[in-house]
């Protein structure tokens, strides 16, 4: 019932944006999706770590189109992308290391 409502409740939210958007209303253009009742926003976890979409796909290995297509919310993320997302937004570095088997590198070279 919970998922429903919050399901509800997006739709609703996203309707709204819609309406007012084709009122000429500027919406913000934040592109977010929900797992595990967080909002995942790709665009502003790959700002956050000061990387352009190419250093995103180098560090992450996640294709520029992919990244692209989701923060313009041209497609949607499936789950596995979103988790892959929550980690990221949790421990960067973490994440990092796991792929790479070394620390993530200095942000400010880039």
């Amino acid at each position: 019932m919970k998922k429903e409502n919050h399901a509800a409740q997006g739709i609703m939210e996203s309707m709204q944006e819609a309406i007012n958007f084709a009122k000429g209303s500027k919406t913000g253009g934040r592109i977010t999706y929900i797992f595990n009742n967080q909002e995942i926003c790709p665009k502003e976890i790959r700002k956050s770590l000061h990387l352009t979409r190419e250093q995103f796909h180098e560090w992450f290995i996640c294709k520029v189109s992919n990244q692209r297509n989701w923060e313009k919310g041209l497609r949607t993320p499936n789950e596995v992308t979103l988790a892959f997302y929550a980690m990221i937004k949790e421990n960067a570095s973490q994440v990092y290391k796991m792929l790479h088997h070394k620390p993530i590198p200095n942000v400010s070279r880039y």
